[in-house]
This record gives C-alpha cells, structure tokens and sequence, in this order.
C-alpha cells in the first residue's frame, strides 16, 4: 500500500489487528478510508474498536477456522486487502491437531 492510496469503498481484513503491528496496520487502512474488520482472539476484542471497525473473535490458529472465514466471508463480502500480522507462535498442541498444516498453509498465502 502506498500513502497515498485512496480505500474508500474496500474492505479490509486484518488478523491480529488488536495491538501492536495489526492495530497500526488496521489504523492505516482506515486511514486511507477502508472499512476495517479486525479478526483476533476473543480476549483481545474485549476493548472498544474505533467506530466503523467490525471486531470477529477468532482463533485462527484452530482447525476449524475455515469456517469462520467463510462466515465471515458471506457477512461482509469481498474484501480489498487482507493482511496477516498475528505472530503468535503455535504450540505444540495445537501444531498437532488434524488440518493444522492445512490451516499454517492458507496463512502463509496471505
């Protein structure tokens, strides 16, 4: 994205974007005029979004979690940037659950 590119009318998505690099990212965004959706952890979306930003509780790191994009998907529509920017390591867990190779290789496509 460069600064003066204008977003009015897209839709943005991104993961992480409660704190830290996502929260910045999403600022920037809605800076230039998309309209935010935040998807993070259930206990990240406990304090208020600026107004506009649409908050998903989600643990992306789930195998299930295709679903809740596809959800997701349906609610808002197409979207005209999608950046991941959780970091969060797996743990061991969860790296050993059914499909999360699958879910570790759609994050990496973003």
């Amino acid at each position: 994205m460069t600064l003066g590119q204008n977003l009015n009318g897209r839709r943005a998505i991104v993961t992480g974007g409660t704190g830290g690099l996502g929260r910045a990212i999403a600022e920037k965004l809605a800076a230039h005029g998309a309209a935010v959706t935040i998807i993070d952890l259930a206990q990240a979306l406990q304090a208020p979004l600026p107004n506009g930003w649409l908050g998903v509780p989600a643990d992306l790191s789930a195998p299930d979690c295709q679903t809740t994009l596809r959800e997701l998907a349906d609610q808002i529509g197409r979207t005209g940037a999608t950046r991941r920017s959780s970091t969060g390591r797996p743990t061991a867990a969860r790296r050993s659950a059914p499909g999360w190779r699958a879910v570790d290789a759609r994050h990496r496509q973003w």
